[in-house]
């Protein structure tokens, strides 16, 4: 579980609030919140877990994916210019706004100067 609460520790949420780690922990305990996933962002959590906190890659959707039992692949929308400081952080965006996500969940810096 340490694993579990240094990832919940490395995301906030930039909306109309932020959540903290023991906030991300009691969202998966509670197992009623859809994640939205681009194949693009799922293929980065599973690098991001497996290289910052040395899980196994085979391991990460075996024991942290089935947290959220409602867990949605989706097409990002696109834009037609260049939104985030960093170009590749548009597909984050366009994830969330594809399904209307309510949250974002992120520790990067260049998508936690956005304002909402």
């Amino acid at each position: 579980m340490a694993d579990l609460e240094e990832l919940g520790k490395s995301l906030t949420c930039r909306s109309t609030k932020c959540i903290s780690g023991r906030q991300f922990n009691a969202i998966a305990q509670r197992q009623t919140d859809t994640v939205l996933f681009s194949e693009l962002i799922l293929n980065e959590f599973r690098r991001v877990l497996a290289h910052k906190f040395r899980i196994r890659t085979e391991a990460i959707s075996n024991v942290i994916l089935p947290m959220f039992p409602d867990v949605e692949i989706v097409e990002p929308a696109t834009f037609s210019a260049q939104i985030c400081r960093a170009p590749d952080d548009d597909v984050i965006l366009g994830t969330a706004m594809a399904d209307n996500a309510d949250c974002i969940m992120t520790g990067d810096s260049d998508l936690l100067v956005l304002e909402c």
